[in-house]
């Protein structure tokens, strides 16, 4: 019996003393987050202070750990963490500081996401356990960042000429780093490739400025569409800063392209006094055409050894070229004189003749045996012979523009006697250059009596003036062929078989 009540009592101590142990283990605080989000400027001057508390305070110290995830890269956007926060003895909150790190990239907003992580010295809380905070991305330069801008406001070019724009954007005070500055060429006036080209951009339009520069420079490339009349204004401007690193000028910050290509009034030398009307019509009797519209003009020389303006003689009869009325192009007229007109009184000496036209340099006279129907036969290319360009509506003044195109000339092939006389089996008289005009019905080019002389006419410019009526050009051309010579006093300038004559043409 007395065995059994002391079993029972040192049971019953024994569960005294377990309660009381548990009595003394205290359950471990449970930590938290005090704010699931929170945000900071990519360049604050403070650090933001994240809050972790505990529920309780324990005598002694310990450590948090926490992970880190998100979008933003520790050492780029924000000052690396050490991934654990200590709670100091008899404390119940700790402070995690999160130092941004200011880029001069704009960019996106960049987030991190702390997690805090279990351990056996605390429990964490379900609730409250990851705070995600938002770094935002700082899109405006300081108020002292240099200013970038476009040295021009205004340009203006007509399209005929296909010019290179430079385009220069500066900067207030120079950086030590290269800059991309970003163009906008977004204007939508004009389409890239059909009516411009652009060089000296990178990729997304940017200009790149060089360290310590004060200015870089991109070209726009100018196409011709051929659309006369065109009057159009292209702005150019800056897209949205990739940096903080500069800023954009609040009134140099556009430059605007006029594409403009005006018609010229051309009355000065196509008007009624000049018309000519005086191309014959196919037919046994002369009779004119009134389905040719042409003007004659008078065309000049420069004599280099009398050192004044000479007249060049010849026939030269020019009217607009087709759908550009600021193109001159000469008129030809090829017709056929029929048995019946006057000195043809036998087939034999029916012919195809060619009258008007004529070139605008006067190329044929200075060929010896240059082939005729009368006239030779002298054509300039698609580009006619003579463009007017000007950058202004209205304007009585501007250039004129000679294009680089390849001009055949025709002279009597080796051999043949282009104006040999003979006599048909009635006794008429003919020239040989009629039977051949016959066969190819007027077309000289066609002919197997002549040789082609090839002028290179590289591309010119001279200048026009309506109130004078004068347009005065320097006419630069290549001719390699011995039949082809000019004498002195027509040229002002020869460098082997090149030429430049100095021409001027007014109204007749």
């Amino acid at each position: 019996m007395k065995k059994r009540i002391f079993s029972l009592l040192v049971m019953a101590i024994a569960v005294f003393a377990f309660t009381a142990c548990e009595k003394d283990d205290p359950e471990p605080p449970v930590v938290s987050f005090e704010q699931s989000t929170a945000e900071i400027m990519e360049n604050s001057t403070s650090a933001l202070q994240l809050v972790v508390r505990a529920d309780q305070t324990i005598n002694e110290a310990y450590q948090i750990s926490y992970t880190v995830t998100g979008t933003a890269q520790a050492g780029v956007n924000y000052e690396e963490l050490d991934g654990s926060v200590t709670m100091a003895a008899g404390e119940n909150e700790a402070v995690i500081f999160i130092n941004p790190i200011n880029d001069t990239t704009i960019g996106e907003d960049e987030t991190l996401i702390l997690s805090l992580e279990s351990s056996e010295d605390y429990d964490v809380s379900m609730e409250a356990h990851q705070a995600t905070i938002t770094i935002l991305d700082n899109k405006t330069p300081p108020s002292d960042a240099p200013e970038v801008s476009y040295t021009i406001e205004s340009v203006s070019t007509n399209p005929y000429l296909e010019e290179e724009l430079e385009i220069t954007v500066g900067i207030s005070q120079p950086v030590g780093e290269e800059l991309p500055i970003t163009i906008d060429l977004s204007d939508g006036t004009l389409t890239e490739g059909v009516d411009y080209e652009v060089t000296g951009l990178e990729a997304d339009n940017q200009l790149m400025l060089p360290a310590n520069e004060t200015s870089a420079s991109f070209t726009i490339h100018i196409k011709n569409t051929h659309e006369l009349g065109v009057d159009q204004v292209f702005e150019i401007g800056f897209a949205d800063p990739l940096v903080t690193t500069y800023a954009v000028s609040e009134t140099a910050n556009t430059a605007s392209v006029n594409l403009v290509d005006p018609v010229v009034d051309l009355s000065t030398w196509f008007n009624e006094d000049t018309e000519f009307n005086f191309f014959f019509a196919s037919g046994d009797s002369p009779s004119f055409r009134n389905d040719l519209p042409a003007h004659r003009i008078r065309r000049h020389y420069w004599n280099f050894e009398d050192e004044d303006w000479s007249v060049l003689p010849g026939a030269h009869h020019f009217y607009y070229a087709e759908n550009n009325e600021n193109q001159w192009k000469e008129v030809i007229n090829i017709y056929h004189k029929q048995e019946g007109w006057p000195g043809v009184n036998a087939h034999s000496q029916s012919r195809w003749e060619i009258n008007g036209g004529m070139d605008l340099l006067g190329l044929s006279r200075f060929l010896d045996d240059d082939a005729r129907y009368f006239r030779n036969y002298v054509s300039s290319g698609d580009d006619g012979w003579i463009r007017f360009v000007a950058t202004e509506a209205d304007a009585s003044e501007g250039m004129v523009v000679i294009p680089e195109q390849t001009i055949p000339v025709y002279k009597i092939r080796e051999g043949f006697d282009w104006n040999e006389r003979i006599d048909d089996e009635e006794g008429n008289t003919y020239r040989a250059w009629h039977t051949d005009s016959r066969e190819t019905q007027g077309k000289i080019w066609e002919s197997g009596n002549v040789t082609v002389v090839e002028v290179e006419v590289e591309r010119s410019e001279g200048t026009f003036n309506a109130a004078t009526g004068t347009i005065v050009f320097d006419a630069v051309f290549t001719v390699s062929d011995p039949d082809f010579e000019i004498d002195p006093e027509f040229y002002t300038d020869k460098d082997g078989d090149t030429y430049t004559l100095r021409v001027r043409y007014t109204p007749f």
